[in-house]
């Protein structure tokens, strides 16, 4: 038995782009619209390419259950493409688009194949033997049962490649209650091969006994789904599944964290950084669209530069301008999270000044403080205080209460030191 199909789910066609800035150009907006159809046009260029027997559609096809008849033309001129060149399609319906969706009256082509709310099988002739795919669509959008409880466990058929096609949660991987089931109720159920849908990374659930398969969506919606997306060309040699993803994404969508160090000094040394950072991070994307969220931390002497929202803004404007130089990237918001650099000798002495702090100020308010402790904390505080401003110098003599209250401030800026240096 050799063939090859192809597995692809959680197309979500009608998305809307509502996770961007008013400020995207119209030029990035036309693209961000149609780049679940564009992906769409581009897995139906891949089954042809592939040469595949059939398409596997597993949920989600549509990102409403009543989809603009904009996105149902689509869809149906792809299926039509497809069955022109002799593949078939067999889809089912998730929560997204169950079966009880409102769908204009477009006529199918005779290749293609929507499964209804009850379990159903049927079989492909293939090179070398027979495929059979069972599957069921939702029967609405809050279907919580598991879908196992309508499979019946099949014996093995020689010469027979077994599929099951699902819009499923296997073992909480989705976190939302539809369609959960286990990867162990399917690795029992007899199939050879489970094209799942739901979880929106790629995802192999297992490869032993049987292949346990999420493609993921076919195009990242927004900045919760970064990375890359598209979909599985399976091979099928001696009655073994051979899944291999192949992209399809016509953007993508990166949060970068990007980290200062004291030798940024100059707001010129941080555009540098800054843009080297970027370049080396979406080296993967070839003449794919970019579009990045930037999280800048760490610590630099520049901190105190964009601590406003203006600054702020004029700081997204400037590497905007100094990105511009990228093809098809935009950048679209800048959070600013640096702290001020401390010496590393500072950082160094910081949590151990923060015990003797505590315990001279414990002494105090005890009446048992020893003079030397206090003299060592005096000038340990005071080398301190010549690189941090924050922490006030005193000379003896000093008051009880004046002491109890430096001494306070003095824990109040360490700890902010330390846990500072915590979140490096």
């Amino acid at each position: 038995m050799d063939f090859t199909f192809v597995h692809a789910a959680d197309l979500h066609l009608d998305y809307p782009a509502k996770d961007l800035r008013s400020d995207l150009p119209h030029g990035f907006t036309e693209t961000v619209r149609e780049a679940s159809t564009n992906a769409l046009d581009s897995l139906v260029d891949l089954c042809i390419a592939e040469n595949a027997e059939f398409l596997l559609l597993a949920g989600d096809v549509f990102d409403l259950r009543a989809p603009s008849l904009h996105a149902q033309l689509r869809l149906n001129a792809a299926l039509h493409k497809l069955s022109d060149a002799g593949i078939r399609i067999f889809r089912v319906g998730g929560n997204h688009d169950p079966i009880s969706g409102s769908w204009a009256s477009l006529q199918d082509p005779s290749l293609a194949h929507l499964f209804g709310a009850d379990a159903e099988t049927h079989h492909v002739e293939v090179p070398g033997g027979t495929v059979q795919i069972r599957g069921l669509s939702h029967p609405d959008a809050r279907f919580v049962q598991d879908p196992l409880q309508y499979f019946e466990p099949l014996p093995h058929v020689d010469g027979q490649f077994r599929i099951g096609l699902l819009h499923c949660d296997v073992d909480g991987s989705a976190g939302d209650g539809y369609a959960p089931t286990t990867a162990r109720r399917l690795l029992s159920s007899g199939e050879d091969y489970w094209a799942l849908g739901h979880v929106h990374s790629p995802h192999v659930v297992s490869e032993q006994y049987s292949h346990i398969v999420y493609p993921g969506t076919t195009q990242g919606r927004h900045f919760g789904e970064p990375g890359v997306h598209g979909c599985f060309v399976v091979r099928v040699r001696d009655g073994r599944a051979h899944p291999v993803f192949r992209p399809l994404d016509f953007l993508r969508w990166y949060q970068l964290g990007v980290a200062l160090s004291p030798e940024i000094l100059t707001e010129g040394d941080l555009l540098a950084h800054v843009r080297s950072a970027v370049r080396d991070a979406i080296l993967d994307r070839g003449d794919r669209l970019a579009i990045i969220r930037l999280n800048i931390e760490g610590r630099s002497p520049l901190a105190s530069e964009y601590d406003d929202l203006r600054a702020r803004g004029d700081l997204l404007e400037s590497l905007r301008l100094h990105l511009s130089e990228e093809d098809y990237l935009w950048l679209d918001s800048v959070s600013w999270n640096v702290l001020p650099d401390i010496a590393a000798e500072d950082r160094s002495m910081t949590p151990g000044l923060l015990v003797d702090v505590r315990r001279v100020r414990d002494a105090l308010v005890s009446g048992d403080v020893k003079s030397t402790d206090l003299a060592r904390l005096t000038q340990s505080l005071g080398e301190l205080s010549e690189r941090d401003p924050r922490v006030t110098r005193w000379s003896d003599p000093v008051s009880h209460e004046d002491l109890c209250e430096l001494l306070v401030e003095a824990e109040a800026v360490l700890q902010r030191m330390v846990l500072g240096e915590a979140r490096r």
